[in-house]
């Protein structure tokens, strides 16, 4: 089955929005970590912060759901 190009894009976790954040701070950090070693890095320090600032990530996310929602009904009546 192919992907509709037209389709709404799906909403993003609070993990991903953590690591748009952390991204360029963790790689600048360490220079020479491959692709696969700045995600585990963003992992280890995604799970060392707290719930309140993981809070916020979550309301970005929760923001970006509705975005997709509303979105997703829209396209499914064009169909």
């Amino acid at each position: 089955k192919n992907k509709d190009e037209n389709a709404p894009r799906r909403y993003l976790s609070p993990f991903i929005y953590f690591s748009k954040e952390y991204r360029s701070t963790i790689k600048a950090q360490n220079p020479s970590s491959t692709f696969g070693e700045i995600g585990s890095l963003l992992g280890q320090k995604w799970s060392q912060i707290g719930a309140d600032e993981k809070k916020k990530y979550e309301n970005m996310a929760a923001e970006d759901k509705k975005r997709w929602e509303i979105e997703k009904k829209q396209y499914e009546e064009k169909l």
